[in-house]
């Protein structure tokens, strides 16, 4: 079995999606005995996470542009998924596994490879309709149009769905059911608790925020919490990157109990108690942000805010505490943090565990399910002689 998969990150670049590539890849070579290889961009990024060994045959396409000017970083990405894509093809594998960064690498998939050439579409964010969600354009522009008619045009033979929230999103896009795998992103397992952080108070209810903090994030929910930090129970630990990590950062360090980090690695996120995890609206589906997850498996519960028919709170409701968004959120979440204890915490965090174990057993069952899914008709069945370039 011949795998080729598609993603802008791969280790030892850092990025969670180049972990989640890392670790499939790891799993077809180990249980399925596949020959993986895969193409990734040499490019920037700008969210540090830990770095892991190489395995796989990796060709790397050099990055146009890595800047941060969006009309050129879009053409910059448009041009890189085409190359990549056309590398993958080249390769004649069995199946090609399309992640979503850089943007519209599901559309060169529907163009570059069609029927002809079976290929999964593993969904971490979804375009062109984050381009709308970004502001970046309306649902009425031509160009977004076509992009949307392009990408939905031919359905890929496998989906790799981060939700069944998201899932049931794709589908409406390409106007029928596809065979899927619903396999969230940021599920962890085998983390152990590092040596305790200096920030580290056990008789304080540590909240914390570590990550993006993006287009597809609410800032105001980050903001509305630093006021509320009694300093006496709570602490704040703030570590961003993105978009809106300046913003926050200069308005935090008029507060005390937030305690600001660069970087909190995955051991020692274990020791805060509540994440807060936000995603505007109008991003519902397109995205589904792993932080959650990471945090429920590290046995922590989360402070959500963003819409409740997401995947976030349709599978991790047990284990959080949720603030809708509107004009009453900063009320709603000052009572919350008034209210909270130690008890509610440990009740919260004991179901996160319970939650954990199911996440594993999911992540187990959809990593077979994917190696079993290409296994079969109709990557199986085809003769990868037959040159596609």
């Amino acid at each position: 079995m011949k795998i080729t998969i598609v993603n802008r990150l791969y280790p030892p670049i850092p990025g969670v999606t180049g972990e989640s590539a890392f670790q499939l890849a790891n799993y077809l070579r180990k249980h399925y005995g596949a020959f993986v290889s895969v193409v990734h961009a040499h490019s920037r990024y700008y969210g540090a996470t830990q770095q892991l060994d190489i395995e796989s045959t990796v060709y790397a396409i050099p990055s146009i542009y890595s800047g941060r000017f969006k009309p050129l970083r879009f053409m910059a990405s448009l041009i890189d998924g085409y190359r990549m894509v056309k590398k993958a093809r080249r390769l004649d594998s069995d199946a090609i596994i399309l992640m979503t960064d850089p943007p519209l690498l599901a559309m060169w998939g529907s163009v570059l490879l069609r029927k002809k050439h079976p290929w999964v579409l593993w969904s971490m964010d979804i375009y062109p309709q984050a381009f709308v969600a970004g502001g970046l354009v309306t649902e009425h522009n031509p160009v977004y149009r076509y992009l949307f008619r392009k990408t939905f045009s031919q359905s890929p033979a496998l989906l790799i769905a981060l939700g069944e929230k998201q899932q049931q999103y794709i589908e409406s896009a390409f106007g029928q059911s596809l065979p899927t795998v619903v396999f969230p992103c940021g599920i962890t397992g085998d983390i152990t608790k590092g040596d305790k952080p200096e920030w580290y108070q056990s008789d304080k209810i540590i909240f914390g925020y570590c990550g993006n903090l993006g287009e597809a994030h609410d800032v105001r929910f980050v903001e509305a919490i630093l006021p509320l930090i009694d300093p006496e129970r709570h602490i704040f630990i703030l570590a961003p990157y993105g978009r809106h990590a300046d913003e926050i950062l200069k308005k935090a360090v008029r507060y005390e109990g937030v305690v600001i980090q660069k970087f909190v690695s995955r051991e020692q996120l274990a020791y805060i108690d509540i994440h807060l995890v936000s995603l505007l609206d109008k991003w519902t589906h397109i995205c589904v942000p792993s932080k959650a997850f990471t945090a429920v498996c590290l046995g922590a519960a989360i402070l959500y805010n963003g819409a409740e028919s997401g995947d976030v709170w349709y599978k991790l409701r047990e284990a959080g505490w949720y603030v809708p968004t509107g004009e009453n959120m900063a009320d709603e979440m000052a009572s919350l943090v008034k209210h909270l204890n130690k008890p509610d915490v440990e009740d919260k965090r004991r179901a996160a565990a319970r939650l954990a174990s199911k996440l594993m057993d999911m992540e187990k069952s959809a990593l077979k399910s994917i190696g079993d899914a290409l296994s079969a008709p109709p990557f199986a069945d085809r003769d990868t002689n037959t040159n596609q370039s």
